[in-house]
């Protein structure tokens, strides 16, 4: 599952357009989605 900002990133970065961070939530609370927002924003992406 997605559980960082980091997670998130290596799945963009290969590809995806969409992730699930359901369990993310469930165990790191809802300032993982504000996290992962900040970080997708602040460095652009590898492909």
């Amino acid at each position: 599952g997605i559980d960082s900002p980091e997670a998130a990133r290596e799945r963009f970065d290969a590809g995806a357009r969409l992730i699930q961070v359901y369990s993310g939530l469930i165990f790191a609370g809802p300032a993982l989605v504000k996290s992962i927002k900040q970080d997708l924003r602040s460095r652009p992406f590898s492909n």
